[in-house]
């Protein structure tokens, strides 16, 4: 004889919030956009150390790296296209997303992971040691 399993009393909910057992639906990403485990609803920014550390020797860089800091933070990007809407002068160089920070007197290399919604910091330069070129190895 077979054995019938009771639905689960949070099946209905589930549904009803694109679950199909209790797994997220490939509807429900599109619908939210982003990447939302764990309740993560921000971008997340790897690492504030950096904006710290760099504005340490270059104190007039600090008030823009926080005002680019708090812009990415709550952005939802899915492509440059998006990061151009917030950046008009973001550019891509390789697998790195550019920013012009403080009137193009510093630059902020990023990779941003659009899918997982992160933005990893690589560098932090003034505009002489991004000419060098150094950053790219």
């Amino acid at each position: 004889m077979e054995e019938r399993r009771e639905p689960c009393a949070g099946t209905a909910l589930a549904r009803a919030n694109g679950l199909r057992g209790g797994r997220p639906s490939p509807n429900n990403f599109l619908l939210h956009g982003g990447y939302h485990f764990g309740n993560l609803e921000a971008v997340r920014i790897i690492s504030k150390a950096a904006i710290t550390e760099f504005s340490k020797t270059h104190k007039d860089a600090l008030e823009p790296l926080l005002y680019w800091h708090s812009m990415t933070k709550r952005a939802a990007w899915r492509h440059l296209a998006d990061v151009r809407a917030d950046f008009p002068h973001a550019d891509a160089v390789g697998i790195f997303t550019v920013f012009n920070i403080s009137g193009n007197k510093y630059r902020l290399v990023s990779v941003i992971k659009y899918r997982w919604q992160i933005v990893y910091i690589r560098h932090i330069l003034t505009h002489a040691e991004y000419d060098k070129g150094k950053w790219k190895l």
